[in-house]
């Protein structure tokens, strides 16, 4: 194609059969490279956001504190679940079927 405006563009050139064979990969390397360039702005931003935050001891206690409490609830409820499903597992399959189960 000519260095036109787009108004002047043949339309036989825009839809030859060369470019709609192309076009999926072309599109999906521009959609990959327009992803990272997204990503990268984003993380950009972030770390300009996140350089002019100044946390309090207090907040990060606070903050600590929380992430500690989930991290233990989460504990608390997880293990038991998985030995409970476990349990029941023992109890429907026989046991050798059982020990295939374990053993994987």
């Amino acid at each position: 194609m000519t260095d036109r405006e787009p108004s002047q563009v043949d339309e036989q050139e825009v839809y030859s059969p060369e470019l709609v064979l192309i076009a999926p990969e072309l599109r999906a390397a521009s959609l990959e490279r327009l992803a990272l360039a997204e990503a990268a702005v984003r993380e950009r931003r972030e770390a300009e956001r996140a350089a002019g935050e100044v946390v309090s001891r207090e907040e990060l206690r606070e903050k600590t504190l929380t992430g500690v409490r989930w991290l233990g609830g989460f504990r608390a409820i997880s293990i038991p679940l998985s030995f409970a499903s476990t349990v029941v597992l023992a109890r429907l399959i026989d046991p050798a079927a059982f020990g295939r189960a374990a053993i994987a």
